[in-house]
């Protein structure tokens, strides 16, 4: 329920594919008649393809925006399976099925936060890893913390060096205090003609869009010291919240209708470096502004503020 996964099954002629519930694994397929081809890379699936071009109102908001507004793939004949997606193949056909997330009723939010955030720094498993924490130092990861010194082996912890944060100096004042076995990931300078075919190897893993500088601390400065744990890490809804929906909560309820939905793309756009051509450009923009047309009447319009905290919950969750 909380981590990436895709499970397939393959039992008695019946192909079974699942996803988790949030969509943070994806898996990518293609249907031709009765035939099934999937994979959680689409790099391998080009050459299966006759037209391997980019869905441009798909790509627009993953690069505009930092955050892709649909769960459609990135290219016009490949297919994304969305959250809790389920795709099932047998003699009959395929059958394909995407979960749209939908926010249950809470009676008592505070019981449930905490009901699931120790449930999630608790599990169980079967390897017996030890289980590091990414503790920042922030208030975020400091309440996970709390959960996690529960466990048994102990927690341990790891922090990207940065003397002069004093959310580093907080991290480390914490461990320091609780004797938690603390690992420092330094910054180092890396060639990156020489680190070429690494990064390379990881881009076929993930979106195209994700740019290089975001990949650094994890996939080099930690890899060899991360791959040995269950890791536990914050997710993007808080950032997403913070950096982008709070100025649509700014606006107010009566802000986030399709009437607005030009003023909307505005107050989302976050582009990457200018490479695409001036056409190329206006035609990024113009699929943006669709699409956040189609986004916003996916949603109920809010009738307060309160339901229009709610909606934004819902977009960072999506």
């Amino acid at each position: 329920m909380f981590g990436h996964y895709v499970i397939v099954s393959y039992i008695h002629n019946v192909v079974n594919i699942y996803n988790d519930e949030l969509g943070l694994r994806e898996l990518y397929y293609i249907e031709k008649g009765a035939q099934l081809i999937f994979s959680t890379r689409f790099d391998l699936l080009i050459d299966f393809v006759d037209d391997s071009t980019t869905n441009l109102k798909s790509f627009s908001s993953l690069w505009l925006t930092n955050f892709q507004l649909s769960t459609e793939s990135l290219f016009k004949q490949i297919k994304r399976l969305g959250s809790s997606g389920h795709i099932k193949s047998d003699k009959v056909g395929i059958v394909v099925s995407n979960k749209r997330f939908n926010k249950s009723a809470v009676k008592n939010p505070v019981e449930e936060f905490n009901r699931l955030l120790s449930a999630y720094c608790l599990f169980e498993d079967d390897e017996n890893k030890d289980v590091i924490l990414g503790l920042s130092g922030g208030i975020d990861s400091r309440v996970v913390l709390t959960h996690c010194l529960k466990r048994n082996p102990p927690i341990q912890c790891y922090s990207l060096v940065n003397e002069n944060d004093k959310d580093f100096k907080t991290a480390t004042e914490i461990c320091n205090a609780l004797n938690i076995k603390h690992h420092l990931i330094n910054r180092s300078n890396i060639n990156l003609l020489e680190s070429e075919a690494k990064i390379l190897h990881y881009y076929k893993t993930i979106p195209p869009a994700i740019p290089i500088t975001q990949l650094m601390d994890f996939v080099f400065h930690g890899k060899g010291l991360l791959e040995n744990f269950y890791i536990l890490d914050g997710g993007f809804g808080g950032f997403y919240r913070r950096q982008y929906l709070n100025r649509l909560f700014i606006k107010g309820n009566g802000f986030f209708s399709e009437e607005n939905a030009s003023e909307i793309k505005n107050v989302l756009y976050a582009p990457k470096p200018d490479i695409f051509q001036e056409e190329v450009k206006q035609i990024l923009l113009q699929t943006l502004q669709e699409e956040v047309s189609e986004f916003v009447k996916s949603f109920e319009p809010p009738n307060d503020k309160k339901q229009f905290a709610e909606i934004l919950d819902l977009i960072s969750v999506r």
